[in-house]
């Protein structure tokens, strides 16, 4: 069913592009109907809705149907806008080198100006293209033996686009000797490596105490980090960490127990939002100062025996 949909969808952009190029075509006058202009827009849209229909199936794969839908109209305004400059660009190129104007600005101007343009989309859409495909290969966890040493090898030579690196850092196939590498890294390359479930506990302590909260928040899921740790995060100075720890079932209750009484609100409203707080603790937070607080309290309470 979902082979038959994806046909549909890409005969229907197709009839699109063709009907809008046929009757642009035929409104045009002779000379702009040279077949190798039309070649290339025909090409290059070619190019777009292929591509257009990889990241549809990408999309709904990831379960990204608001995505999807988005795709459904500008896959084929992209094929037309890129088509039409490389329509353009080939044919005021042709006629530029066909002209005798002795003014090289004159002649070759316009012809140079729509190439550049055509060229930095039509770069652009390709450059992304590939790093996509790049990245949600590096993310994958069918990889192969090979695979993993192509990728590792344009990590490590620093050929490997952002999006690649990054996906390939939370792999759990990456090889654990470039963690280390990028454990001191950009803010991205750090939480990325914060995510890998195979990293070691005492690159998870170090990570635990970078000075960037947003590394620290991301490393409190890891199973690597020692519990000791965990405890040292959830007194820490920033409350967007102190909250997170408190959704970890290794946190013990003493430590929970202190973040229900934190002076941060949306702290304590995330310790309300525990199954495993005391009915103590939880009855304590129904009289919270914080309207949210003891809005949180009362619905988990309402479904909890109290003792």
């Amino acid at each position: 069913m979902y082979a038959e949909q994806m046909i549909n969808l890409v005969l229907a952009w197709i009839a699109v592009v063709l009907a809008v190029y046929g009757v642009a075509y035929w409104r045009l006058p002779p000379l702009g109907r040279a077949p190798v202009p039309w070649l290339v827009a025909l090409v290059v849209s070619g190019l777009c809705l292929w591509q257009g229909a990889i990241d549809y199936s990408d999309a709904i794969s990831d379960g990204a149907y608001t995505g999807a839908t988005l795709l459904i109209p500008i896959v084929p305004v992209k094929a037309l806008f890129l088509g039409s400059l490389g329509y353009g660009a080939t044919r005021y190129l042709i006629e530029a080198a066909r002209k005798a104007e002795p003014d090289i600005v004159r002649r070759w101007g316009q012809a140079a100006a729509l190439t550049v343009v055509f060229a930095f989309f039509g770069g652009s859409e390709i450059l992304g293209t590939i790093d996509n495909h790049r990245a949600r290969t590096a993310a994958s966890d069918r990889l192969t033996p090979a695979d993993v040493a192509v990728i590792a090898e344009r990590v490590t030579s620093g050929t490997a686009g952002e999006s690649e690196l990054l996906a390939f850092l939370r792999n759990p196939l990456c090889p654990s000797e470039l963690l280390p590498r990028f454990a001191d890294g950009t803010q991205f390359q750090k939480t990325a490596v914060a995510q890998n479930p195979n990293l070691t506990s005492a690159l998870a302590v170090k990570l635990a105490q970078d000075a960037d909260p947003m590394v620290r928040l991301y490393v409190i899921s890891n199973a690597s980090l020692p519990v000791d740790s965990l405890i040292g995060l959830s007194n820490d100075t920033d409350a967007s960490v102190r909250a997170r720890t408190a959704w970890m079932k290794q946190l013990p209750e003493a430590d929970l127990l202190r973040l229900a009484a934190d002076p941060d609100d949306d702290v304590r409203n995330t310790v309300a939002n525990q199954d495993r707080l005391s009915s103590a603790a939880l009855k304590a937070l129904l009289a919270d100062p914080s309207p949210r607080v003891r809005a949180t309290a009362e619905r988990k309470a309402s479904y909890r025996t109290l003792d």
